[in-house]
Order: structure tokens, then C-alpha cells, then sequence
């Protein structure tokens, strides 16, 4: 599992044994085995810090400044000497090995991750399983192994704030990865020579890479906008990881006689290469000795002729010089030790170079298509900007446009209600004035009425004539009446 340091790393691989990684394949493979299978569950854990590899399941004390050595083998692939295989006969079991193995295993507190970890992790799990049936009447074996690496996350050593140890840690974190983003981006271009051994995690990797074995990769990335850069590495370094094509094998059956005789086949051929060490440094020791002895030869005759009492200094004396002797051999031996480890480191710096120089051309490469679509980035910017300054001045003519109506359109209303203030105090003048004329013909109407009774109760016989006079006028009065009550 690949990613930048942050919680999201931790969580995916390790969290509650419901949910995690490690529970959810542990509960497949014994939900698989069921009860009626017999087979045997091993399992490993081991880190990967500062270039050491350390037995996390160890209970020596001094088992983190132990570091294990990786062992190359044609046939099995990439093991570790000296790793503790633990045998589990329960989940529970397991899940005690790694709570003890996560407690051992190196983290620290950063400015990104209140846990982060300084080391890549190497849990496995290793299973054998006793098929029924016989064949030539031994019974059969298959063996099955699972790697579960946990990355411990690219760190940017300015953001996460790390200084002296920890920023040494994050150097070698990132270093490896970088290995490995080599080893990827060779295994991807095909190409003839793939530098597993710049680095101890990707000789580690090496089966998972390119080799027998099915591999998953889990990324993870933060939604954060502050980590768009590490994401999108992460997700490039995805991409490529994906495009590595496997060739995955079906584990072979095997009887017991043949499981045994693999055991002493390699057991033999460690006794001999230890045989062989030690007829290197025994041939070694007497070939010093013999030098020795034909250079002092001459002056230790000369004194048992002379000082026949000085046999005791001369014992003294070949003690020394046995003791010389054998600095001078260890000094020799650690000079080809060396001699070795200069010569490999030698051929490292080739194949350093190599990927270096590979790598560089693909940057060379990106570089050209980055100023490409760069330019081809700014030739868009310049047009999108052009259009833009068109757009804008479009807008700002129709804005304008579109004030000046506003203003001729509010001109003319103002207009209108000023002709419509004006026409309404007309009206109310005109109304005032009828208002006036109607409450003077109510009054003269009284007027005449009170009349009319008057007259009549003076005099009944009143004359026709001034009777239909009155009438006439009553009648007068009325009409001018009804016709200012229809002006109104």
C-alpha cells in the first residue's frame, strides 16, 4: 500500500478487525481452511527502517539493532535469514502477534501524521495444507504464502516540519520509493535491465514485481486541495504500477519426502558453503604461516644455538607472532570483505546510473511535452483572454446602451406624471367648483319649498296664476338641479 502520510495510510491497513487489510484476509484464509482441512499457519513481521531489516515478532531484547540479511534463491525467489515464523492456530493469535509487532514497530509524531511511520512493514502469511490422497504413498503438501507491505508514505520533509533523525528517516523513506519508482518505470518501458537491488525493499518486492505472484496496489490520496501534489504522484505512481505485467503460478504439489529432501538439499548446500569459508581462511592462515616461518627460520636457529635457555621467550615470541598472524588474517578478511562490498556497491552505482540516466530521458522527455503543452496552455490563455477583453467591451456597450434608454425611458415618465399631477388638480379644482354649484341649488331649492308651504298655509286661494308661476320656478329649479347633479 502506497501513499502520503497521513491517517488515511494507517486506517487502510490496519484498523478495526473488522475493516482492515490485514483482519479481513486473516478471516478469509481460516474461513477458507475450515475445520475438516488439516494445515499449518505461520506467520512474520518484519520492518524495513533505515535500510535494516528488523524482526518485529523477536522477543530478544536487542532484536530492533539485530538487522536480518535478505537471501537470494533462484528457485523460492527473495527470503529473510533469521526472520521468527510464528505457528497460529487462531485469529486471536494472529491478532496478538500484530498488535505486539505494531507496538515494536517504529512511528513519530510530524506535522502531517500524529503516527507516522518510519518504516515499510512486511507481514506474511504462510500456509501449508496436508491434501488427502495418497501418491506413491505419501501423503501431499502445498504451501501458499501471502505478503501484506504496508509503505510507509512519502513525506515532504518542509511540510511535515521533520529535522536531524526524522529527517533522515524521511530521506531513506523517500529513497526507497524512489527505488521503487524505478524499478517501476523499468518494469513498464521494458527494459533489459530492472535495478532490484538499489534497494532492500525493492529485492524485498522483487516476486511482487514483474515476478510468480498476484499483486494489489491500494493508494491512497487526501481530498485536501493542500496535498494536490502528493496525490497526484501518488496516482501517477499508480497509473504506472498498474501497467506491470505478472505471470502468476498455480503453488505445486509436493509429498513430505520431497518437502524433506528440499530441507536437506539446502541445509547441504549451506554446510558446504560454510565448509568452503572455512578452507579459504584455513588455507589462508597456513599460507601466512609459512611466510612467517621462512622469514624468522634463519634467526630462531641461531638463537637455540646460542641461548639454548631462551626457550620459554621464544614460545612468548611465537605466541605474538600467532597472534599477529591472526589480526593480519582478520584484517585480511575484512579487506575482502571490503573488497566485496566496494565491488557491490560499484556495480549498485552502475545500475544507479543506468536507471538514472534512463530516468533522465524520460524527464528530458516530460520536460519537452510539459513546454509543449505549456505553450499550447498560453496560446489558449492569450485567445480565452482576448475573448474576454471582447466580452468585456460587448458588456460595457450594451450596459451603456441600455443607461442611456433607461435614462429617456425615466425622462419621459417623469413627464407623464408631471401632465398627470397637472390634470388631476384641474380636476379638483373643476370638481370644487361643481361641488359648490350643487350645494347652492340644494339651498335655493330649500328656499323655494319653504316657500311653496309658506304660501300655502297663508292662503289657499292663492291665484292659479302665481300658484303656476311658483310651479314654473319649482320645476326651473329642478331641471338645473338634475343637470348639475350629472355634471358632478
Amino acid at each position: 500500500m502506497e501513499g502520503r502520510h497521513d491517517d488515511s495510510n494507517d486506517y487502510t491497513w490496519n484498523t478495526d478487525p473488522t475493516a482492515g487489510i490485514i483482519p479481513r484476509a486473516l478471516q478469509q484464509i481460516f474461513s477458507e481452511l475450515g475445520v475438516d482441512i488439516d494445515y499449518t499457519v505461520r506467520v512474520s513481521f518484519v520492518e524495513l527502517y533505515n535500510e535494516q531489516i528488523f524482526d518485529l515478532l523477536s522477543r530478544s531484547e536487542n532484536s530492533q539493532l539485530e538487522s536480518l540479511r535478505i537471501f537470494d534463491d533462484k528457485e523460492k525467489g527473495v527470503s529473510i535469514i533469521g526472520a521468527e515464523e510464528v505457528i497460529v492456530l487462531s485469529l486471536k493469535e494472529v491478532y496478538d502477534l500484530l498488535r505486539r509487532g505494531a507496538e515494536k514497530r517504529r512511528t513519530a509524531t510530524t506535522l502531517m501524521n500524529m503516527t507516522s511511520s518510519r518504516s515499510h512493514s512486511v507481514f506474511t502469511i504462510s500456509v501449508m495444507i496436508r491434501e488427502p490422497g495418497l501418491v506413491d504413498g505419501e501423503e501431499l503438501l502445498r504451501q501458499g504464502k501471502l505478503n501484506l507491505v504496508d509503505l510507509a508514505g512519502s513525506e515532504n520533509i518542509g511540510r511535515s516540519g521533520a529535522t536531524d533523525i526524522r529527517a533522515r528517516e524521511a530521506g531513506n523513506i523517500n529513497t526507497s520509493l524512489l527505488a521503487l519508482g524505478r524499478v517501476i518505470n523499468a518494469l513498464t518501458m521494458g527494459s533489459s535491465h530492472i535495478p532490484y537491488r538499489e534497494s532492500k525493499l525493492t529485492r524485498i518486492l522483487q516476486d511482487s514485481l514483474g515476478g510468480k505472484t498476484i499483486t494489489t496496489i491500494i493508494a491512497t490520496i487526501s481530498p485536501a486541495s493542500s496535498n494536490f501534489e502528493e496525490s497526484v504522484n501518488t496516482l501517477d505512481y499508480a497509473q504506472r504500477a498498474k501497467n506491470i505485467k505478472n505471470n502468476p503460478e498455480v503453488n505445486l504439489r509436493i509429498t513430505r519426502k520431497g518437502l524433506l529432501k528440499e530441507y536437506k538439499d539446502e541445509i547441504d548446500r549451506l554446510r558446504r558453503d560454510l565448509l568452503a569459508a572455512r578452507e579459504e581462511k584455513r588455507a589462508f592462515l597456513d599460507q601466512e604461516k609459512s611466510s612467517s616461518s621462512v622469514q624468522k627460520g634463519p634467526e630462531i636457529s641461531s638463537e637455540k644455538s646460542n641461548e639454548p635457555s631462551t626457550s620459554e621467550n621464544s614460545a612468548e615470541i611465537q605466541k605474538g607472532k600467532v597472534a599477529e598472524i591472526r589480526e593480519k588474517l582478520q584484517n585480511g578478511a575484512q579487506s575482502v570483505d571490503a573488497i566485496r562490498s566496494l565491488e557491490q556497491q560499484l556495480t549498485q552505482i552502475k545500475e544507479l546510473q543506468t536507471s538514472t540516466q534512463l530516468e533522465l530521458e524520460e524527464i528530458r522527455k516530460r520536460e519537452l511535452a510539459l513546454i509543449n503543452e505549456n505553450t499550447l496552455l498560453r496560446q489558449n490563455f492569450a485567445e480565452c483572454l482576448q475573448k474576454a477583453e471582447n466580452g468585456e467591451k460587448k458588456v460595457e456597450e450594451i450596459k451603456q446602451k441600455q443607461l442611456e434608454n433607461n435614462k429617456f425611458i425615466l425622462e419621459d415618465l417623469r413627464k407623464k406624471l408631471a401632465a398627470t399631477e397637472c390634470q388631476r388638480d384641474i380636476l379638483n379644482k373643476e370638481n370644487g367648483r361643481l361641488r359648490d354649484q350643487l350645494d347652492n341649488v340644494n339651498k335655493n331649492c330649500e328656499e323655494k319649498v319653504e316657500q311653496i308651504k309658506q304660501v300655502q298655509r297663508r292662503s289657499e286661494s292663492c291665484d292659479k296664476l302665481q300658484l303656476d308661476r311658483l310651479q314654473f320656478e319649482l320645476d326651473s329649479n329642478n331641471k338645473k338641479y338634475e343637470e348639475a347633479k350629472q355634471r358632478l
